[in-house]
């Protein structure tokens, strides 16, 4: 009984071991297949990352540069660009309408980075007589009515103290025949007094003429900034050949 109960004992030990081992080999098993499984997940996920980044359509447009305007920094989704001056790289690029606009409001009808001259057609927005009242309204010309204010206190002043140096003068004149006055004296002042009226008179009109000279230019180039500009795209075959037209043509300015 003693032995058989030591072989009981024995033979139950070794199914408990035998239990265990299948449990860690069931264990085992499922660790293989879920790493197996996680393995094909993650190798298929890259292999679907590389080939989206190796798609031809994608990878040609991050390969390819972007090019916008050197005006506006758009691209050319709504306007086509043009290259008619020298500049090379992003810098040859301009839409025409952008270039229309730098062109009337920097007052040139060159290229600021190569001097390439363009042809091209100004036409101004208004006449004379409409874009002055228009200039008035439309800017902030304190400076104008400072003037204007200026002019119209100080015009009397200059008027009536050149006609007192001409009275004085020739009172001093009339006088000169007297024996009581001296006629020293009487030169002296009379030419004093001359010279003092000819000296306001001069620098009252060199200040008119200056700030007139001034505002006259303030108009004048707003005048010219306010055309319509319109650029004449030369017909060509070629880069090189729309160079070579453009600089046989030169700028055509109205």
């Amino acid at each position: 009984m003693r032995g058989l109960n030591t072989r009981g004992v024995g033979g139950h030990a070794s199914l408990e071991e035998q239990q265990q081992n299948l449990m860690a080999l069931q264990d085992s098993s499922q660790t293989e297949d879920y790493i197996k499984a996680l393995h094909e997940n993650t190798l298929s996920f890259y292999q679907k990352w590389v080939n989206s980044r190796l798609d031809k359509s994608k990878l040609e447009e991050e390969l390819t540069p972007q090019i916008n305007c050197r005006v506006c920094w758009e691209s050319d989704e709504h306007e086509t660009f043009l290259t008619l001056c020298r500049c090379k790289g992003t810098s040859a690029h301009i839409h025409r309408s952008c270039l229309e606009k730098w062109l009337a409001k920097s007052d040139t009808s060159h290229c600021e980075i190569c001097g390439y001259s363009y042809n091209i057609i100004r036409t101004p927005r208004y006449n004379v007589r409409e874009s002055i009242p228009i200039w008035l309204k439309r800017g902030a010309h304190r400076d104008l009515l400072f003037d204007a204010i200026s002019f119209f206190a100080f015009a009397p002043l200059a008027v009536v103290s050149t006609y007192l140096g001409v009275v004085v003068s020739l009172h001093h004149f009339d006088l000169g025949d007297s024996v009581e006055v001296d006629m020293p004296r009487s030169h002296m002042v009379t030419a004093g007094v001359l010279g003092l009226m000819l000296t306001l008179d001069y620098s009252f009109m060199l200040w008119l003429f200056t700030r007139v000279r001034h505002h006259r230019l303030r108009w004048y180039l707003w005048w010219r900034r306010h055309s319509v500009v319109k650029v004449v795209v030369p017909l060509q075959t070629s880069y090189g050949e729309m160079v070579e037209d453009g600089n046989k043509e030169g700028c055509t300015l109205k």
